[in-house]
Order: structure tokens, then C-alpha cells, then sequence
């Protein structure tokens, strides 16, 4: 709820529509976040929402900016954690375009290039931390340490 208005109130600001009259606002935001969250190609987007590939097109590229600066601050970082508690970390490869001038983003595990992201939570399920994306080529380890997630006035590892 919090988020849906914050996410009104950014778009207020700007003068006229900035998004397009066909999806409305709402499913601007929703074509947005899964556009970001699946990789769903924009041509599978426009006949899933019934609209036209440009318009998914331009309301991605609209709507990016505002999601991004809505969800910023509600990102939680490693400064955030409690050294107190044990957490469950896991990274994840997010997958983009063969960079042939980049070849820090090859990711031999994976076998493809992309950014490494680590998230981790507590014990019950709570996000606590998302670190953020270094170079596909880093190590699963060496990508935590960065953030500072496995420094030693945070989490200890899980009593066995």
C-alpha cells in the first residue's frame, strides 16, 4: 500500500500522462516489474496485457526510473544487519548480453556473463540484505566479501 502510493505520487509529479493511456498506471508498473523480474521479452508482454510492443516498450522505459527510486530505500543493505543473528545467504547470477569487451562478466560457473547478486535472510524467511552487483566473474565468496556480509562483526555460520 505504502509503496502503491509512493510509486502515485513520484508519477504526480511529472506533467500530463508519462505512461501509456492503454495500460494505465497499474499495469504500467506491473508490465515494468515483470519485465525486470522474469526477462520476459516485450512482443510476449504486449499480446499477455493486449496491447501494442511499443507500448510495453514505452512503459518499461518509463516506469524503470520510477521503480527503481521507490524501491531504493526499501532495499536493505549490510550495514543493516545484526551481528547478533545467523543468516542464509545465497547468490544468484543475473544473466545479460555476451559483453565480448567485458570479459570480467563470464561467469565459468555458469557459463555465461552476467552480474553476481547475494541476498540473505534470517532464519524465518526475512530478507535482510541485498548486496550489490559485482562482476560475474567473482566467486560466490569473494562477491559476499565485498559487501561486507561475511566480515567478522557480522553473521556468524550456522551451529552444526
Amino acid at each position: 500500500m505504502v509503496r502503491s502510493m509512493l510509486v502515485h505520487d513520484e508519477c504526480a509529479d511529472k506533467p500530463g500522462r508519462t505512461w501509456p493511456p492503454s495500460l494505465g498506471l497499474f499495469k504500467s508498473i506491473i508490465v515494468t516489474l515483470t519485465y525486470l523480474r522474469r526477462n520476459r521479452v516485450q512482443a510476449e508482454l504486449a499480446e499477455t496485457f493486449g496491447v501494442s510492443h511499443p507500448t510495453i516498450s514505452r512503459a518499461v522505459i518509463k516506469r524503470t526510473p520510477v521503480v527503481a527510486k521507490v524501491l531504493t530505500e526499501q532495499v536493505p543493505v549490510a550495514e543493516d544487519l545484526d551481528m547478533r543473528q545467523q543468516y542464509i545467504t545465497d547468490g544468484s547470477l543475473l544473466p545479460c548480453w555476451s559483453w565480448a569487451g567485458h570479459p570480467e562478466l563470464y561467469s565459468g560457473k555458469n557459463q555465461t556473463t552476467g552480474l553476481n547478486v547475494h541476498v540473505a535472510c534470517d532464519l524465518s524467511g526475512r530478507l535482510v540484505c541485498v548486496s550489490d552487483p559485482v562482476d560475474g566473474c567473482r566467486h560466490d565468496i569473494a562477491a559476499l566479501r565485498i559487501p561486507g556480509v561475511l566480515d567478522a562483526d557480522h553473521p556468524r555460520p550456522l551451529d552444526r
